[in-house]
């Protein structure tokens, strides 16, 4: 019998596509999600997914749908996810985390995601912690998109730091792709990072988002003193916190990846010509 599958978050770009995912599989597939009249639930119900209203702050909404599956996928923030951790437990489950846990513990926001990833840990040895690294292929996604839509007005992209530091973009279909190929195959267990196929200096990525966007850009470097100084005066309305300011010139490649058979396929230049169909920039290839 297929797996019946539980993806919670569906509406997300990461969750919608994780739901598609599992559907192709042969899977049963419940889309949890707190909006069932969003665009995203819509467009799952129309393939025949089974679109249910739950709360992850909501206990109860979030149990009484674990009876009917064999798999729960979470995705969102594990701070989230980890507090219903125990009600999952007879389940095999996988989480995300982010791949800056193993990067940047002196971040509380990090270190709190370390202890949440403890607390999954503990609730079940099956379970999966999935660390991926930024994210990007859907216009849901904010960072490359919105860098991509400043390439377009600007011929200069502001880049925090060097632009020296290391990145590996991991394009949200496969990583969905590869979160349904960890939560079936039950010989994995533990925490992994996921990354894309290509690791690029942030300046390269800049230059790739700009060309993909139909533009020659310069990726200009700021300096990590000035944009604290800005994060001071700016506070909350500024848009780098002191962490990722401090983040800028680490290298970020994923540690621990899965094992090769779950490998990203889809190359950075195609998943950014994709982003880029999506906003209309180019025609679809």
């Amino acid at each position: 019998m297929n797996a019946r599958v539980l993806v919670v978050g569906a509406s997300g770009a990461v969750g919608e596509a994780i739901a598609f995912e599992a559907l192709e599989r042969g899977c049963g597939v419940v889309a949890a999600t707190r909006n069932v009249n969003s665009s995203a639930a819509r467009r799952l119900r129309k393939a025949g997914v089974n679109v249910a209203a739950a709360d992850l702050s909501v206990r109860t909404s979030f149990t009484a749908l674990l009876g009917s599956v064999d798999i729960a996928i979470l995705v969102p923030p594990l701070t989230l996810s980890a507090a219903v951790a125990g009600e999952a437990a007879h389940v095999r489950a996988v989480f995300f985390s982010s791949n800056n846990v193993a990067i940047d513990l002196r971040s509380p926001i990090y270190r709190n995601l370390a202890r949440a990833e403890d607390i999954v840990s503990a609730s079940n040895s099956a379970n999966v912690i999935l660390r991926p690294g930024l994210i990007y292929g859907d216009v849901r996604l904010p960072t490359i998109a919105r860098l991509m839509q400043l390439a377009r007005r600007s011929p200069v992209l502001p880049m925090p730091g060097s632009g020296r530091a290391r990145m590996q973009p991991v394009y949200h279909a496969d990583l969905a792709r590869i979160a349904v190929d960890a939560a079936l195959d039950k010989s994995v267990t533990g925490v992994f990072g996921v990354g894309g196929p290509d690791i690029v200096a942030m300046r390269e990525l800049y230059r790739a988002i700009g060309e993909a966007a139909g533009r020659r850009v310069i990726a200009a470097p700021v300096p990590k003193a000035f944009l604290r100084a800005a994060r001071a005066i700016g506070g909350e309305l500024f848009p780098l916190d002191m962490a990722q300011i401090s983040r800028a010139d680490l290298d970020r490649v994923v540690r621990n990846p899965l094992p090769t058979r779950f490998a990203a396929k889809v190359s950075l230049r195609d998943g950014l010509r994709r982003l880029a169909e999506q906003f209309g920039y180019i025609k679809p290839a």
